[in-house]
């Protein structure tokens, strides 16, 4: 390493050598160096491809075929390191979720959802937040009742506050990152992601996410009389501005992403990733929280795994999955990236859709 790559970590370490990672990084211990090394090098190689996949406009899936003859040991090993790298490497920049078949038991799309949502929210959302509140203020909606009521002047406040310290002043105006803000309400049971169908098939463009029938996150009555209480002009300032953020979130990006800023003011992060799945409409729901997760990384990447049981599912069950695979990957044509992991054979109805685009033999 040269000097000035020391300090550095992840992808921007090895980028001068002209490398993704550590080729030779294995257990000191290694019982077996040699397939550590293959293991190694096929967890570069898909995190390569995902890199270079996410710097395309509208990337096609990716298709990996997993070697039917090779335990599944290795398989999670090598996904595992590229995971690693995922989840925390701001210089690969993508948000991505791992969705295997088990945990499709709420939907395709919902399942996606929820765990795209749990990886934003516990992923520096403050840092989310940050760029997404900028396009707020540099596009403001003149129009809306908040906007009225705070006034020009309290969001000019609010816009040098921000300038001077972003971070700061998201925490001050949305909320800091804790996961709970209301320990005594920690036990309270939020029924509302079971009542809402699979996934809904009928789905479309004006499908509304909210109703009337859906209703507020446990606690939030009581937050909002305590917040009615609270005393000093400089909190209701604050109030006035988050309110004016939450109403242009509801208008102009989505009703689920906008409650979900207020459980997370009102509750924490927990409540937050809970409350992105309280939706009558998860395909848009899902393309809004890859949008907004874009004002920060430049990719979302959903990755599919997981699919030895796949033939044992109903035919018809099988044709509904891929179906809603296929109208998921078109709702989110330049916001995100599929990544599907099947052995030849396992799962055709997939094979038939998405392998032709192009991938990788882990054979």
């Amino acid at each position: 390493m040269t000097p000035d790559t020391e300090n550095l970590t992840g992808v921007a370490r090895y980028a001068p050598l002209g490398l993704i990672a550590n080729p030779f990084k294995i257990p000191r211990d290694s019982s077996a160096p040699i397939t550590d090394l293959e293991i190694v090098s096929k967890s570069n190689e898909l995190l390569k491809t995902i890199i270079e996949r996410s710097r395309e406009d509208a990337p096609k899936p990716l298709w990996i075929d997993k070697g039917a003859d090779i335990p599944e040991y290795y398989f999670m090993a090598a996904l595992a390191g590229a995971e690693a790298a995922l989840a925390t490497d701001d210089d690969v920049n993508i948000l991505y979720a791992l969705v295997e078949l088990f945990t499709m038991r709420d939907g395709v799309t919902r399942s996606a959802l929820r765990i795209l949502a749990e990886r934003l929210s516990f992923r520096s959302f403050d840092r989310t937040l940050v760029p997404y509140v900028e396009s707020v203020l540099s596009n403001p909606d003149t129009e809306l009742p908040s906007y009225q009521m705070v006034g020009p002047e309290k969001l000019d406040a609010f816009a040098a506050h921000f300038h001077d310290d972003p971070l700061e002043a998201v925490h001050m105006y949305l909320g800091t990152m804790e996961e709970e803000r209301r320990p005594e309400l920690s036990d309270a049971v939020d029924y509302r992601p079971l009542s809402f169908d699979e996934d809904v098939v009928d789905e479309s463009d004006t499908t509304v996410e909210i109703d009337s029938t859906i209703t507020d996150a446990p606690g939030t009555g009581a937050m909002l009389e305590e917040v009615d209480t609270e005393p000093g002009a400089s909190q209701e300032d604050i109030a006035g501005v988050r309110d004016y953020i939450i109403e242009y979130t509801s208008t102009h990006l989505s009703n689920v992403i906008a409650r979900a800023l207020r459980v997370f003011h009102d509750r924490g992060l927990i409540m937050m990733a809970q409350e992105f799945r309280v939706t009558k409409a998860p395909r848009k729901t899902l393309a809004a929280v890859a949008r907004l997760a874009l004002g920060r990384y430049r990719k979302v990447a959903l990755l599919f795994d997981s699919f030895d049981q796949w033939l044992q599912i109903d035919q018809d069950l099988r044709s509904k999955i891929a179906g809603a695979m296929s109208e998921m990957r078109w709702k989110l044509a330049g916001d995100a990236m599929m990544v599907f992991f099947v052995a030849p054979g396992t799962a055709p109805e997939l094979e038939e859709k998405f392998r032709g685009t192009g991938g990788l033999d882990w054979n």
